[in-house]
């Protein structure tokens, strides 16, 4: 499968207020050149755990729930399938329901992949910060400006850093001070409850 023809990409609010427990995003995905035959496709989402989905429907060009065909792949993986794909966009909304966290921490709370014949072909994370920063969440309207769906910004390894958040330096190795987890070297994110791995967590 030529993983070219496939995009996507996750608008959210990625800085939290104290307090919030739950991000909406929207997530489109892009299918070019993919024949008038189509493809099946299913969404699949990473989740640390703690993490769980509370909505997830195609809003665009239909509207249906997602939740009631989810297949559990492990404990922090679930895939829902998305139907036949031809050429075109779609667009899913997606809730998560997150544990609150303290001012400063960051959160990978999911990866959405695109999955074709159980290949992960495209996939975009949502990764979150709480603030006390009146600047940082004044005007909050639901979503992040939109996104670009573009081969080149989409993560296909280990978590990147978000440009839109705070975290530093990968931890070097060291484990996660959330579960213990030993991380892959250069993670920013632990790969058990998806928490911030910097080398320095001071503020």
């Amino acid at each position: 499968m030529d993983v070219s023809a496939f995009a996507v990409a996750a608008a959210y609010d990625a800085h939290l207020p104290l307090g919030a427990s739950s991000v909406t995003a929207i997530v489109r995905a892009m299918a070019s050149e993919i024949g008038e035959s189509g493809v099946e496709v299913s969404l699949r989402l990473w989740m640390p755990l703690g993490v769980m989905v509370s909505v997830l429907r195609e809003i665009s060009p239909a509207t249906r729930d997602l939740r009631d065909g989810a297949i559990r792949l492990d404990d922090r993986t679930v895939e829902y399938p998305a139907g036949r794909w031809a050429d075109g966009a779609r667009e899913y909304e997606l809730a998560l329901a997150l544990p609150a966290r303290r001012a400063g921490d960051e959160m990978l709370a999911a990866r959405v992949g695109v999955a074709v014949a159980e290949e992960v072909v495209a996939r975009a994370q949502i990764a979150v910060a709480w603030t006390d920063d009146e600047r940082l969440i004044a005007g909050r309207d639901g979503f992040a400006a939109e996104p670009t769906i573009a081969a080149g910004e989409l993560p296909t390894g280990l978590s990147p850093r978000p440009r839109h958040t705070f975290a530093g330096e990968p931890a070097g190795g060291e484990p996660c001070p959330g579960c213990g987890l030993s991380p892959a070297d250069g993670d920013r994110f632990c790969e058990g409850c998806g928490q911030q791995l910097v080398a320095d967590r001071s503020r």
